[in-house]
């Protein structure tokens, strides 16, 4: 069985934004040799994610409507003090203390 790994990185200047990798996945596959088999595009951060759908602006914009309702963006406020990473690991208090 064959593996290649490639890491892809991207900056982005907008608390929220989409970015259509497809051309850069199919540059590793290609630059993989693979020509059979399954490919895992993966983000590694928790603040990211990955979906598969088609790049239409519409679409896009959709999803972004439901996210900002779902999760709005807080500029200029204080974060939520259950989102604070230094409170949920304190060495004070058990991680979901409220």
């Amino acid at each position: 069985m064959k593996f290649y790994t490639e890491y892809l990185t991207f900056k982005t200047a907008k608390h929220r934004e989409y970015i259509n990798m497809t051309s850069q996945v199919e540059s590793a596959l290609r630059k993989s040799g693979i020509q059979e088999g399954m490919i895992l595009v993966s983000a590694m951060h928790i603040t990211a994610g990955v979906y598969v759908n088609d790049a239409e602006d519409g679409l896009i914009g959709d999803i972004d409507e439901w996210l900002e309702k779902l999760a709005p963006f807080r500029q200029g406020l204080p974060p939520s003090p259950h989102r604070r990473i230094e409170r949920r690991f304190s060495p004070e208090e058990p991680a979901g203390a409220p």
